[in-house]
């Protein structure tokens, strides 16, 4: 009689071998496809079992991610053009609460503890991934419902915490990712002390989360005292001096980052410049020399 065949990592990427045909327990048992018998990881191809798992976790997190951000880009457009904002709102929460009281206590436990529906197949994964890579709208693959239900849940945590104040007339800001930085996190710091009063007004908190290429907290944003040129100027400095993505959009970054000293979104565009040699002395802005200053101590092979 020949040796029965185990099921690999190879297997499972092939869509031989679905991952709801796999589970595992506190003592890290796997069943393989019709077999009542169990295996233990050190009879598969080493590594098998976490690399299914990791692939999972970025595919049930990625897809909650951008569900919840969907989410809320829809809210801040329907709240910004609502005749009654906060009627809106609270249609929002209730809706929200509602689709969470329609399943099963079994299933409400779960998403309240954060505990992951990982049941998800190998070509669902490699599905979803083709479609990020590409754009092309991964939500329209049914990943499972709890994924979609922690998704509700952190959007209802997102409408229960939502300042109105922060979001009248244009002040809305839709949630993005920090800069790309080479900054260690002493240097985030530093620069946040150099720059505090005379340039900026927000939290270590906030500015942390700007250095961070990470989903920005609701209502993350700094508040830039001197003009738009000179800001402008800082953030191409940053990008020129490799201190973040040469690639970095500079409007965006103003648009998502930072509001004026009153408080209001920036309308104006500024114009890109990506020399190596920086902007002519007769076309900087008022005030750079203080910022060059800074960041010529910043970007010193002491800090």
């Amino acid at each position: 009689m020949g040796k029965e065949k185990l099921y690999g990592f190879n297997d499972w990427i092939s869509g031989t071998l679905e991952v709801s045909w796999w589970y595992s327990d506190p003592s890290f048992i796997i069943h393989k496809k019709g077999l009542k018998e169990s295996i233990s990881p050190d009879t598969i191809e080493a590594g098998d079992f976490m690399k299914i798992k990791q692939m999972q976790e970025y595919v049930y997190d990625k897809f909650v991610e951008l569900l919840f951000n969907e989410m809320v880009k829809d809210f801040l457009d329907e709240y910004k053009n609502s005749p009654n904002p906060e009627a809106y709102r609270k249609r929002e929460m209730e809706n929200c609460e509602g689709m969470f009281q329609e399943h099963p206590q079994g299933i409400q436990d779960r998403v309240l503890r954060g505990v992951k529906d990982l049941s998800i197949s190998a070509n669902v994964c490699m599905d979803f991934q083709a479609r990020v890579e590409k754009d092309d709208d991964p939500l329209a693959i049914d990943i499972n419902e709890i994924a979609v239900l922690s998704a509700y849940m952190k959007y209802l945590k997102y409408l229960t915490e939502f300042n109105p104040e922060k979001h009248k007339g244009n002040n809305i800001i839709v949630s993005d990712k920090g800069f790309q930085s080479s900054l260690q996190p002493e240097q985030v710091t530093g620069l946040f002390k150099q720059l505090q009063d005379t340039f900026i007004d927000t939290s270590l908190d906030n500015w942390k989360a700007i250095f961070n290429n990470e989903p920005l907290p609701q209502g993350c944003s700094v508040k830039w005292k001197k003009s738009n040129r000179l800001l402008g100027y800082f953030i191409e400095e940053l990008a020129r001096l490799k201190i973040i993505d040469r690639d970095t959009n500079i409007n965006k970054a103003i648009k998502n980052y930072f509001l004026d000293k009153k408080g209001n979104s920036f309308k104006d565009s500024i114009r890109q410049n990506r020399s190596g040699t920086g902007l002519n002395i007769k076309s900087k802005p008022i005030g750079f020399e203080a910022i060059d200053k800074i960041l010529t101590i910043l970007n010193s092979p002491l800090q």
